[in-house]
């Protein structure tokens, strides 16, 4: 049980009980003391997952709908939002994660951390650099296998632990490196979707860099 499980009930209660966003219906979370864990039971997402050759071996689609995911999250209002994603909060974690001792050493192959000796010189980068939030509702980690489609259109999201309002890159940078990985002839066509000529590619390494310590 931690931060996360309880921030992404609040946010699955919230999103799916104003209809806000398609997500899976809350049915309970249940807590148990004696052993810290925490279990969330949540219906079915209906669709499949874009993590999915099929996607990668179509640009065009991957971008309409990894970009279709970004407007829907944006068009969310913030207003009573119960969970702040925000970098204060985040940095807060990242930092509990790395006195816990929660990290391997860095990947040298990773290219955004080669200038990184360690966790902890990362982190150090992350405090003194911190960008300005221009905040929308963030999913946390949109990655390609936490939000589903029937082929047309985005289906369902799933995974809000990190969720909330957040910078606009938060999830723009973790869709970019999931599409860098698997169908990079998707990014050019990804960014016309979302009307963005000029990337920040500060912000972009920036919540990559992040997402290193989570």
């Amino acid at each position: 049980w931690n931060s996360e499980v309880e921030n992404e009930h609040k946010l699955y209660q919230w999103l799916y009980e104003k209809e806000k966003l398609p997500v899976p219906k809350p049915f309970f979370c249940i807590h148990e003391d004696v052993e810290n864990i925490g279990y969330l039971l949540l219906g079915c997402a209906g669709g499949e997952i874009l993590r999915n050759e099929k996607y990668y071996a179509n640009p065009q689609k991957l971008a309409e709908l990894t970009a279709e995911g970004i407007q829907l999250l944006w068009q969310v209002d913030l207003t009573d939002c119960p969970v702040s994603g925000e970098l204060e909060w985040k940095l807060k974690l990242a930092e509990q994660n790395l006195r816990a001792g929660s990290f391997e050493s860095l990947d040298p192959s990773v290219p955004y951390t080669k200038d990184f000796a360690d966790h902890a010189q990362l982190f150090d980068f992350l405090v003194k650099n911190q960008p300005k939030e221009e905040l929308v509702f963030t999913h946390g980690d949109y990655c390609l296998n936490n939000f589903f489609t029937d082929g047309n259109k985005i289906t369902a999201f799933i995974d809000f632990g990190r969720g909330g309002a957040g910078d606009s890159y938060q999830d723009i940078a973790l869709c970019i490196r999931e599409l860098m990985e698997n169908c990079q002839q998707a990014i050019p066509l990804f960014y016309e979707k979302l009307g963005i000529k000029h990337p920040d590619e500060d912000k972009l390494r920036y919540y990559m860099l992040l997402d290193e310590l989570f």
